[in-house]
C-alpha cells in the first residue's frame, strides 16, 4: 500500500479512534509484537508528535484523526488549537494554512517583546501586524496576544 493508496476505508480496517480522547487503537495487526486494543504510535522525541507506522510508511496522528472523521486528507496543515501536539481529540483540531500555523509558532513569549523597557504585544493576520498595546509586564502582553489570537480563531472558524 502507497502513502496516497491510505484512505478512509483502509484506515479504520486497522485501527480504532477515539473522537473524545484522541487516541488511536489497533483493530488488526501484522506483526506478533502489536496487540489488538494497544495503543497505536509513539511519539516523535522532541517534537511531541505522535506518529503511527502503517504499512511501510509513518503518519502523523493528527492527520489521520482528520482523515478518519472527515474522509479526506487535509488540504494544507492541522493545527492544534491548545498548542498540545500530542492532544489529538478532533475538537483540538483545525485545518489551517501554513501562515495560519505559523502565527503559534512566532514568539517564544506569545505574542510579546521588548520595547524600550515595556512589552509590547502584536499580532499578524492575513500578512498585516496589528499592534494589541504596551505593557508593563511579559504577562500582560502574552495576556492580551492571546486574547487576541482566541479572538482571530473564532473568527475564522465562523468564515469556514
Amino acid at each position: 500500500m502507497s502513502r496516497k493508496s491510505l484512505n478512509q476505508e483502509k484506515l479504520k480496517e486497522v485501527l480504532q479512534y477515539s473522537p473524545e480522547t484522541g487516541v488511536f487503537t489497533w483493530k488488526k495487526t501484522r506483526c506478533r509484537r502489536l496487540k489488538v486494543g494497544q495503543i497505536a504510535g509513539s511519539s516523535s522525541g522532541n517534537w511531541g508528535y505522535r506518529h503511527i507506522f502503517i504499512g511501510r510508511y509513518y503518519y502523523s496522528a493528527h492527520r489521520l484523526a482528520w482523515l478518519y472523521v472527515n474522509g479526506t486528507w487535509p488540504l494544507d496543515e492541522i493545527d492544534h488549537i491548545n498548542g498540545l501536539r500530542d492532544d489529538n481529540r478532533i475538537l483540538n483540531l483545525r485545518s489551517v494554512t501554513k501562515a495560519q500555523n505559523m502565527q503559534n509558532k512566532m514568539h517564544d513569549a506569545k505574542g510579546a517583546h521588548c520595547d524600550r523597557g515595556r512589552w509590547a504585544s502584536m499580532i499578524t493576520v492575513n500578512k498585516k501586524r496589528i499592534p494589541l498595546g504596551r505593557f508593563d509586564t511579559k504577562e500582560e502582553a502574552t495576556a492580551a496576544y492571546i486574547l487576541a489570537k482566541k479572538k482571530f480563531i473564532l473568527f475564522s472558524a465562523n468564515k469556514i
